[in-house]
């Protein structure tokens, strides 16, 4: 636990100073090369292995590329794989900490068990929101509280651009389920752009609750 936290304390005092700071305009490109929802050192990138190096800027799983610490905004791709369907058979992705843009095509399935991703951008501050990106992904099948599909809280600014949202559940059995697909509070700025949402239910926003 105290490891944990002090990896997180590191990473958003660093992050903080560079909001502020000039910088080169570089990010980096980190390649999914696997659609098997995993973690391990195997040669190859998963999705999972590669936001939690997009979070910690650093190779904490070396079959990815490193991220790069805000303000620089690194991307996530695809391409090795096509258009791939990854399952999400170890539970919900990493929480999103840190400036991305995840760029599809590709399909993140909940298995109709949990919910698919969050967003927290608590190393933000009211007039510098976390910029996070999603061009042309597919969320399906999932299942939560609030925002089965994307939940986003705390100075987090989400575009979401030529996706789509189908069977996403905020639990319907109670009063305060939100966001079918999406939920967001918190001095969060919401664009959807282009995006389609099929069969997805709460109690209140079926697709989306702000």
């Amino acid at each position: 636990l105290y490891l944990m936290i002090y990896r997180f304390c590191f990473f958003c005092f660093f992050t903080l100073l560079a909001i502020g700071l000039p910088t080169a305009a570089y990010a980096a490109t980190i390649s999914v090369t696997t659609a098997d929802d995993s973690v391990a050192t195997d040669g190859l990138c998963s999705l999972r292995e590669a936001i939690d190096n997009a979070n910690y800027n650093q190779p904490l799983h070396t079959d990815c590329t490193a991220g790069v610490p805000l303000p620089a905004m690194d991307t996530i791709v695809f391409s090795a794989l096509g258009s791939p369907t990854i399952r999400l058979t170890n539970g919900e992705l990493p929480v999103i900490v840190d400036a991305l843009t995840v760029q599809g095509p590709a399909t993140l399935d909940g298995l109709n068990q949990h919910r698919i991703i969050s967003i927290d951008g608590w190393c933000g501050t009211p007039t510098a929101l976390v910029p996070v990106i999603m061009n042309q992904m597919k969320l399906a099948n999932g299942k939560a509280h609030n925002g089965a599909a994307i939940y986003a809280y705390d100075t987090v600014s989400l575009t979401v651009n030529d996706s789509q949202f189908t069977n996403n559940e905020a639990l319907v059995d109670f009063s305060d389920a939100r966001g079918g697909a999406i939920y967001v509070r918190d001095n969060v700025k919401l664009n959807v752009i282009g995006s389609s949402f099929a069969g997805n239910r709460a109690h209140e926003g079926g697709a989306i609750s702000v």
